[in-house]
């Protein structure tokens, strides 16, 4: 079967079946689709669609259970939790709030509780 993604939200594809996450200007999240699987075999998140600046990560690291993506081109970083994955449980975290400076990194790793960028 072949889903064509460009345009979702964010789309599961499990078993042949899709189930569609779409996040509103009001900031809810509606599910539609045929899927009622609960594991997922392909699951994307089009982060731009929560933050307009959640894009050009670079880089990414895992400090379980949450999964780092990297401030690349902007100053923006995206944490996923890896239990919940979606679009709900995504948080971002604008670097420029603390320095304007800050972004454009290319890498970074897990310390304990810290998530430190290079």
């Amino acid at each position: 079967m072949r889903v064509d993604l460009q345009g979702m939200t964010n789309a599961t594809l499990c078993a042949r079946k899709y189930l569609i996450e779409t996040m509103g200007s009001n900031g809810l999240i509606t599910k539609t689709g045929p899927s009622t699987a609960t594991t997922a075999c392909v699951h994307v998140l089009d982060l731009s669609s929560v933050h307009p600046l959640a894009k050009g990560f670079r880089k990414g690291f895992n400090g379980y259970p949450y999964g780092y993506l990297v401030a690349g081109a902007y100053s923006l970083v995206a944490r996923i939790d890896l239990e919940n994955f979606g679009l709900a449980t995504t948080k971002m975290i604008d670097l420029s709030t603390i320095d304007s400076t800050f972004g454009g990194y290319s890498g970074g790793f897990a310390d304990g509780l810290w998530s430190c960028y290079t």
